[in-house]
Formats: C-alpha cells, structure tokens, sequence
C-alpha cells in the first residue's frame, strides 16, 4: 500500500467523511456501533503486520492488549498517573513483550502453527499469572474511579469515544503504511519491507534481510 494521489484523495475524503458524521448523527447507539468499528480495525492492524506483511499466524494479540490495559490501569491506581500519560508506557511494555515474545520464538525456529500455538501458550500463561497475583486486582480486576476529562480519556459523550476510537484507527494505519517502507535489516543493498520475510522467503537467509530481528520486529 502507498499514499500516491488517488489513495491519497479517497483516504482524505473518508476521513473527512468520518470527521463529520456525528454532526448528522444523533442515535447514540449509531455512534457507538461506529465506535467500535474503529477500534476493531485499529487492532486489526496488528493482524495486518504481523499476518499480512510478515506471514505469521498469532493467538497471543491479547496477551499485549491486556498487557497495555493492566499497565496504565495500575498505574493509575497506584501511582495516580493519568491515562493519557500512561498509555505510553502501557505501548512501550506491549512493545518489549513483543519484542521478547517474538525474539524467543523465531530465534527457536518456530514458524506457522508452532508459532501460532507459542503464542496461545503465553497468553494463557499471562492470563493465568493476572488472576493471580495482586496487583492486578486477581480474578477481581481493578476498580477505576469514573472522572471524565481527557486525562483520564473519560467522556460524558459517546462522541468523545468516537473521535478518540477515530484517532488511533488513523494513527495506527499511517503506522503501518510508514512501517511496510521500512528496510527490515542493514546489509549491501536497500531490501524490501514485510513480504520479504513471508512463508516463500523464510529461508532465503543469505541475502539482505536478517530474518530473526525481521520477525520479531
């Protein structure tokens, strides 16, 4: 995917479109199925990474948002931070468990449905270790005060969810389409982005792309 002229237009006038709607939109129900069409596809982004450019199968999706979700919500809790200040920290520890899960996997040599199932397995360990211990609150879960303001991205109106669901969906595919340029990997020459380190090309070791970072990139 590439932003010339024409995606360039009909990405702008979507935006636009989406922009507007709750101008012409009073049903609060309307906006709330709009919500989570949002949301849905800013995490399906993340299936777009890691299924569609790099050709990998994973279960463990969960295991980094619940991982996000249980960082600024302690956070919160605890050290009463804002979540509008911890939602990056909660990206950086979704970032490095990625990272370990990642690394750990592919520098093993799991590939397709072995990977598919480590995945599983760490999420089903992370599950099982957040109903334990207490910090997480156990099988309880964590109690959040209801104060709205955009600090704690608390909203009296649905349409302050819609646009915040709006905004990371926007974000997140201006991500990916910044992320499918990128090179994975320094060697002689410029190497091409997510499809080189498909299924068809795991073994082709020899040429630019370190497939090991690649992937747990």
């Amino acid at each position: 995917m590439s932003f010339n002229a024409k995606n360039t237009l009909l990405f702008g006038l979507a935006l636009l479109a989406a922009a507007l709607a709750p101008v012409g939109i009073s049903s609060k129900f309307y906006l709330d199925v709009l919500t989570l069409i949002f949301f849905t596809a800013y995490i399906g982004q993340s299936w777009n990474i890691l299924g569609g450019y790099a050709g990998q199968f994973s279960f463990g999706g969960v295991m980094f948002f619940g991982t996000g979700a249980y960082t600024s919500s302690i956070l919160l809790v605890t050290f009463g931070i804002p979540p509008l200040i911890g939602i990056f920290v909660a990206v950086l520890m979704g970032a490095f468990l990625g990272f370990l899960v990642g690394y750990l996997s592919f520098r093993s040599g799991l590939r397709g449905s072995y990977f598919a199932l480590i995945t599983l397995a760490f999420a089903e360990l992370l599950r099982v270790l957040a109903n334990s211990v207490e910090f997480t609150g156990g099988g309880v879960g964590l109690f959040l005060t209801y104060a709205p303001g955009l600090m704690n991205l608390q909203f009296v109106s649905p349409t302050g969810f819609y646009y915040f669901s709006l905004f990371l969906l926007v974000l997140a595919a201006c991500q990916t389409v910044f992320s499918s340029h990128l090179p994975l990997g320094k060697r002689r020459r410029p190497v091409a982005p997510y499809p080189a380190v498909s299924h068809r090309k795991l073994n082709r070791r020899c040429e630019t792309v370190d497939v090991v970072p690649s992937l747990a990139f």
